[in-house]
């Protein structure tokens, strides 16, 4: 196991011999890294290294050359480190970092490498890359590189419809690659030889699946804000209503409203071919929709049965009915905290805040308690939301994909 870290000045001339030894000069399927190179690499913190004791053994260098593109220039292993799955450690550690700079929203990542590189084809294609097509001559004759490219989950690969093309049958390949409706997914062992696995590939409408998005958004908010309304305007027409309860309605209502302006704002981002801020705009709407409308809706409708019942018995027993029902929902993977890792401060939070319905009816026959239930009630959801607003989700790491032998450029 060897420890990851970014490089430093210090590191420069073990990684031009790192690189000498990886990529030595003259070889067709393995480019040297130019002139300084990897110097302003380390200047601008864009290489990991992967260390065993003092020594170097590996390094992943990847560039910015747009705001939302990534490219990796180089991934190397020194010969006496191969076969352990450093390659592997590196480039997950890269996309590890990529989450956490890009807010979990990962840019487009892309690289080239030699149709007969085999170890690097192997590990990019089984670590989620794809082969979109060849680039003859990209380094100079001779020198030609497959271009691949990180999947996304727009990108649509078909299971059901794989070819298997000998990598030595390359004008084969080209033609496929061409046709822009296959892509190379993995590299298999033949008993004749290494092949490519070609599957059909679709690209499915991105903006298409947004509005889609949008308008069901839109749609659901706007019914719970109907919905919370009505509960409002019966509290308000009622005298004996509590007001601690009309001002967490209230607070609803302004939620929601907010929640509804935030997927508007999504819909226009949309129609102004996006500025990549579409998965932030669904995500403070749902966390506004769940967190600040759907929770205090529904700890406030055993309140409103207790009080056109007048019987404590009969809204206890429905706030009951309702925590048990948030509490399934909460430990289910549908709600919204599930995607999360989850700390004593959150999980103390979601524990009260599905058992709010039964305390508040609860406390509602004591003014002072229940305007303290209210604000706790307020803090709690408003504490969750800002919480996961500004926490990563869950990171899903796919554990299970082979290694190469090594990774070269």
């Amino acid at each position: 196991m060897a420890d990851i870290r970014t490089a430093a000045e210090a590191d420069v001339a073990a990684l031009n011999a790192l690189d000498a030894v990886c990529f030595p000069p003259g070889d067709l399927d393995r480019e040297p890294a130019s002139e300084d190179e990897l110097r302003n690499g380390v200047q601008n913190q864009r290489i990991f290294v992967a260390t065993r004791g003092d020594h170097i053994v590996g390094f992943i260098h990847f560039e910015r050359p747009t705001p939302g593109h990534v490219y990796i220039s180089a991934l190397g292993v020194s010969p006496q480190a191969r076969g352990a799955g450093l390659a592997r450690e590196l480039l997950q550690h890269l996309m590890r970092y990529l989450r956490s700079y890009e807010s979990d929203a990962l840019p487009s990542i892309s690289t080239v490498t030699s149709p007969r590189n085999h170890p690097m084809l192997r590990l990019l294609l089984r670590e989620g890359f794809i082969a979109r097509t060849v680039m003859v001559g990209y380094f100079g004759p001779g020198h030609d590189r497959l271009y691949l490219q990180y999947k996304v989950r727009v990108d649509y690969v078909d299971p059901d419809e794989r070819y298997l093309v000998p990598v030595v049958a390359m004008r084969h390949v080209e033609q496929l690659l061409a046709d822009d409706k296959y892509v190379i997914t993995d590299l298999v062992e033949l008993p004749s030889g290494p092949a490519f696995e070609f599957c059909r590939f679709d690209r499915d409408d991105l903006a298409g699946l947004e509005a889609e998005e949008t308008a069901t958004s839109v749609t659901f908010a706007g019914t719970v804000l109907a919905a919370i309304t009505f509960v409002l305007g019966t509290s308000l027409s009622s005298s004996s209503y509590p007001d601690p309860a009309r001002a967490l309605l209230l607070a609803a209502v302004l939620a929601t409203t907010m929640a509804l302006v935030v997927y508007t704002n999504a819909a226009g981002d949309i129609a102004r071919l996006r500025s990549h801020a579409f998965d932030l705009h669904m995500r403070v709407g749902n966390i506004l929709s769940e967190f600040g409308g759907v929770y205090p809706f529904l700890i406030s409708l055993p309140i409103t049965f207790f009080v056109v019942t007048k019987s404590v018995y009969a809204g206890a027993v429905a706030a009951g009915v309702f925590a048990v029902t948030l509490t399934i929902y909460e430990r289910s993977r549908f709600s919204i905290s599930r995607r999360f890792d989850q700390s004593r401060v959150t999980t103390a939070f979601r524990g009260f805040t599905v058992t709010a319905p039964l305390t508040g009816v609860l406390v509602m026959r004591w003014p002072i308690a229940s305007w303290a239930w209210t604000v706790a009630v307020v803090l709690a959801l408003c504490s969750l939301s800002w919480i996961f607003l500004f926490r990563r989700p869950r990171e899903r790491l796919d554990g299970d994909s082979p290694v190469g032998r090594d990774a070269r450029r």
